[in-house]
């Protein structure tokens, strides 16, 4: 006789590619007439805007650019001046599983930048770019579910929670705020870093509240000066399905353009464009048949692995950061900082999250001088073969301390993690059960056994009896204790 078990399906998303690119991409600066040729570069910033996600059939392809500035000295007279450029940047990645559609989280950064001059009219610019990115399906899960069952077959069942990534999707929506800017009188480079404060999944609604970090290199009267200031939002994204207490959601905001104007009045607007990508989770306690017997017949078990997409960690936190750079400067003229998607380090099971941070300072002899350094830092992380960290991370307001011949820069890197797995567990599908045997007049009805390595359930198999006979026959409120003397009734 052949015993099936019935499926029951549970919707979930399942992570069909997890990519990192990392490039390094090179563009060229023409001089505008108006301004004088170029002997030495100083400086140079950069930005990834992520403009454009598309899903293919069999892939993705992923489209932006870097947005670039360069302060250089002029060949005449050495004063400064700078430039900016866009440098167009497109990725593409396969899907294992083509013909599926789905939704991507994508976010990058710029690693590095630096330009050199390759001719007085021409500046070469190079960035090394990473950019990081998830695609998501939906899929109905089948886990055999018991139900009715023979009088003389048992079924060993446990009960897992279990947190699901249940729906992917995406927001935009666009920012325009005036800067209290009085001290700057022209922009030499900018940047807007998003960043999430506050979130809540409610019923079928994603709330959510964050500032843009606004970053400004300028001058006034031929003087160098930095500014600091952010713009909040607010928003909500309607969700396909309605959620409980225990949902959760994973945000990554990205910026998809920005730009700052300055009028005629000395007022400075900037204006950008948010996609605020999100992730939401939701517990559920998914009850697995794991293991069977009869007590009165033979049976052959049927097992299968079944693949479990989950979520083993989620959560947001924070770690100081500091480095030291070169720069033997009088003054600090401006500071930067940012991080970049990093790797897992299986070895040591640290997550390696690469840093750049850039110093803009004036020497003993009153020149403008700019010096880099890269880093990483390492975060400890889960242990396990399926184990993928998917980590954002970006630097909060940053400390700029002077010592002697170096500047110290100090902030904090503002981390926000969700670790998902692809756990794979043996089930119990079916049973064959052979032909009822009878009962054995040789079998004792009672056997004495002593506590070891195995459990009750392991006893009662064994032995062709039940949990609750043997609980019955010893009175057992609790958990026996190793070694303890145990009466096995037998049917």
């Amino acid at each position: 006789m052949e015993l099936q078990f019935e499926k029951q399906d549970v919707s979930c998303l399942r992570c069909v590619t997890d990519e990192t690119f990392r490039r390094e991409e090179t563009g060229e600066v023409r001089l505008p007439e108006n301004m004088p040729d170029a002997a030495g570069v100083i400086a140079a910033w950069g930005q990834v805007i992520l403009r454009g996600k598309e899903w293919r059939n069999s892939g993705m392809t992923l489209s932006g650019g870097v947005m670039a500035w360069v302060l250089y000295a002029s060949e005449d007279t050495g004063e400064m001046h700078w430039v900016d450029t866009w440098i167009p940047l497109q990725f593409k990645g396969d899907f294992p599983d083509p013909g599926r559609e789905g939704q991507i989280c994508a976010w990058g950064s710029v690693d590095s930048v630096d330009a050199r001059v390759i001719s007085a009219r021409k500046i070469m610019v190079r960035a090394n770019v990473t950019l990081s990115c998830r695609a998501w399906v939906k899929e109905r899960m089948s886990v055999p579910k018991v139900e009715e069952l023979p009088e003389d077959v048992h079924i060993r069942e446990n009960t897992y929670p279990v947190k699901f990534c249940r729906e992917a999707g995406e927001q935009s929506f666009a920012l325009e705020e005036d800067m209290p800017v009085a001290e700057l009188d022209s922009c030499i480079y900018y940047g807007i870093s998003p960043r999430i404060t506050e979130h809540r999944v409610m019923g079928d609604k994603l709330v959510y509240r964050g500032i843009c970090n606004v970053h400004m290199l300028g001058s006034k009267d031929g003087k160098l000066r930095s500014w600091d200031g952010e713009m909040s939002f607010s928003q909500f994204a309607e969700l396909e399905e309605s959620y409980e207490q225990e949902a959760e959601a994973y945000l990554q905001p990205v910026v998809t353009s920005m730009e700052m104007d300055y009028a005629e009045d000395g007022k400075w607007t900037a204006k950008c464009a948010i996609a605020c990508q999100y992730v939401v989770t939701d517990r559920e306690m998914l009850t697995i048949p794991e293991d069977g017997y009869s007590t009165d017949r033979e049976t052959k078990l049927q097992m299968e692995n079944v693949q479990i997409p989950c979520v083993l960690q989620m959560e947001s936190r924070s770690i100081p950061v500091t480095c030291a750079i070169d720069s033997d400067g009088l003054q600090v003229l401006d500071a930067t900082m940012q991080a970049s998607p990093g790797w897992l380090d299986r070895g040591e099971n640290m997550y390696l999250m690469p840093l750049w941070s850039q110093v803009l300072y004036m020497d003993a002899e009153g020149k403008t001088r700019a010096e880099s350094c890269r880093w990483e830092e390492k975060i400890p992380m889960q242990a396990g073969e399926n184990v993928r960290p998917g980590i954002f991370g970006d630097t909060g307001e940053l400390l700029v301390s002077p010592m002697g011949s170096k500047t110290e820069v100090s902030g904090t890197l503002n981390l926000w993690e969700m670790t998902d797995t692809c756990w794979e567990k043996p089930v119990l599908s079916g049973m064959e059960l052979g032909e009822n045997a009878g009962k054995d007049p040789n079998r004792p009805s009672l056997i004495l056994r002593r506590m070891g390595k195995d459990g009750l359930w392991e006893m009662a198999k064994s032995c062709r009896t039940t949990v609750s006979a043997i609980e019955d026959a010893n009175d057992f409120t609790t958990a026996p204790a190793p070694e303890q003397m145990v009466i096995i009734p037998i049917s």
